[in-house]
């Protein structure tokens, strides 16, 4: 297929198919980058957000708030710093975690899984990374039992993946990796370099699926400057999905408006406050109790307790300005990435400390 992503797709296809998008990067650290990745994503943000190299332990990923998603699964590192990976996924899709953690170690194989329960057929999203010192045959021995694991007739496999074994060119790696996938019908579909630095260009990062079966797909890659890793981005047309109700919330505010603050100024104008002053009391402690207690029943007639439901979540904070922003930041990514220039650079890393202010 194309890899090109229509940028007018939506969520539509021209046959009124639904179109499910994954996002997969090697994101080279989350922590101080949540709401920049949501930003770069919005308004048309993708289903399932897949991610390598987090550098999160497990505690610290729990924390992290991405607004519309939550954290599917994830396999943090133990024993080392960085690497990881991680699946977070739409709120309002269901979804059931796969156990791979005994397949797993750190730098040779870390991955996670997850399948997607609102499709007519079965699809399983496995996210994985392998560091450059991990040991290649333990990675294609565990990565193996982790698809044999899930592998039935009938099962869609989807593998978001960075491996650092280069795509564009032949080595004993990438053979081996090829015989393995082959087994299970899956292929690479990501064609174009994912990481391109002076003059340079890979594709150690790549999405594995069964073309033989998902047939109508698109993909693309995303430039969005968080990483020395550009984003791929897949869209498959799957026919209906089936999501939950967004879940609403019931919050209990007091009625505060332009009515409500203005019959507030008017008992306060108006009140005599005899209680505070008719005694005579230099007792400035009970004084300030009268006050108090006055001053709270005028405060709770005027503004009562009301119920109101309102959605769990909104990206209202994606303004306009941070829209611009981040387009400007792209930009300037674009341009320092095959320039020497030290100016463009020193003025791109200025930008980049104003812009995450």
């Amino acid at each position: 297929m194309r890899n090109v992503c229509s940028k007018d797709l939506g969520f539509l296809d021209s046959d009124g198919d639904q179109v499910l998008r994954i996002y997969h990067q090697n994101i080279c650290g989350l922590g101080s980058k949540a709401n920049d990745l949501l930003a770069s994503l919005y308004p048309n943000l993708p289903h399932i957000l897949c991610l390598t190299e987090h550098h999160l332990r497990q505690f610290q990923l729990q924390l992290i708030t991405l607004d519309s998603y939550v954290l599917g699964v994830e396999y943090s590192r133990r024993s080392f710093l960085k690497g990881g990976v991680c699946i977070f996924i739409q709120k309002n899709l269901p979804f059931s975690i796969i156990n791979t953690g005994k397949f797993c170690g750190d730098k040779e194989l870390e991955a996670c899984a997850l399948r997607l329960d609102f499709l007519s057929f079965r699809i399983y999203i496995i996210t994985v990374y392998k560091s450059p010192n991990g040991k290649f045959q333990h990675f294609i021995k565990g990565l193996d039992n982790i698809i044999n694991k899930i592998y039935k007739p009938g099962v869609q496999l989807i593998i978001c993946s960075d491996i650092n074994i280069n795509d564009l060119t032949e080595s004993k790696e990438k053979h081996e990796l090829n015989n393995i996938l082959s087994t299970y019908n899956l292929v690479s579909v990501i064609n174009f370099p994912v990481r391109i630095k002076n003059n340079s260009s890979s594709t150690i990062d790549n999405i594995f699926l069964d073309t033989t079966k998902l047939r109508k797909y698109t993909t693309c890659p995303v430039v969005n400057g968080l990483s020395d890793h550009d984003a791929q981005m897949l869209e498959l047309h799957v026919g209906n999905l089936k999501k939950n109700k967004h879940k609403h919330k019931t919050l209990i505010i007091r009625k505060i408006n332009s009515n409500t603050i203005n019959e507030f100024k008017d008992k306060l104008s108006n009140e005599l406050w005899q209680g505070v002053f008719e005694h005579n009391n230099d007792d400035v402690n009970s004084n300030f109790n009268s006050f108090l207690n006055v001053y709270l029943q005028v405060f709770y007639s005027c503004f009562p307790k009301i119920s109101v439901s309102r959605a769990t979540s909104n990206n209202q904070w994606i303004t306009k300005g941070i829209i611009n922003s981040r387009k400007r930041k792209k930009d300037l990514f674009l341009l320092t990435r095959n320039n020497n220039n030290i100016q463009l650079k020193e003025y791109y890393k200025k930008y980049t400390k104003i812009y995450c202010r």
